[in-house]
């Protein structure tokens, strides 16, 4: 599981698409009388299609690392406001800024180590956005690893990833579109919590 393991930091931001498993079309002898087959595959459309998957893709990847780099923002800056407020060891404090070696996967670390503690001041249950923020990392860590396929025997597009061993998912302009959405829903509680310890922080000034 994700959560057991240390997140790797992006290596990339690019794809390059791997076409597999096309169709081949048998082209007439050669003058030796040898047969081969073309690569060009004898749908005229499907280069058009991946062309233009190709082309939405790479907008809503960028929509994707876009919002998940702003829920971690979001992240921090619940970390930095919990430090005022609760007395508890977290991984911030071998860091005491976020550098790029303070991963995503250390901030959701110190989320959680903040929600679980009986001081925390905001008394409401997140175990479901502890389990939504993992996925967003996991979300993340898939269009920054990962390798976009198209399988033409199943007309599908796929990433080829590392998360626990070599892992495939499907992708398409729906999924996308969906995991960008769930990404903007699972930022919503954390900026209630930050509103949250605002509050706390201004009755302190009071």
């Amino acid at each position: 599981m994700l959560e057991n393991r240390k997140q790797v930091e992006p290596l990339r931001d690019s794809f390059q698409i791997v076409i597999r498993n096309m169709p081949f079309r048998e082209l007439p002898p050669n003058k030796e009388g040898w047969k081969y087959k073309s690569e060009i595959n004898n749908q005229k459309g499907e280069m058009e299609l991946i062309q233009e998957f190709s082309k939405n893709f790479h907008k809503h990847k960028g929509k994707i690392i876009d919002v998940s780099n702003i829920l971690e923002k979001e992240l921090e800056q619940i970390i930095l406001k919990a430090k005022r407020q609760m007395k508890i060891p977290l991984k911030y404090d071998n860091f005491r800024n976020f550098t790029k070696n303070f991963t995503f996967f250390d901030k959701y670390q110190d989320f959680r180590t903040i929600t679980k503690d009986k001081s925390f001041p905001i008394k409401k249950e997140y175990k479901q956005l502890r389990k939504d923020i993992l996925r967003v990392i996991s979300i993340r860590n898939k269009y920054t690893h990962g390798e976009l396929v198209y399988d033409g025997s199943l007309k599908k597009f796929f990433i080829e990833y590392e998360e626990d061993g070599k892992t495939e998912a499907e992708v398409s302009d729906d999924i996308l579109k969906k995991e960008v959405g769930f990404i903007c829903n699972t930022s919503v509680p954390l900026r209630e919590i930050a509103k949250e310890f605002d509050i706390l922080i201004s009755k302190e000034k009071n």
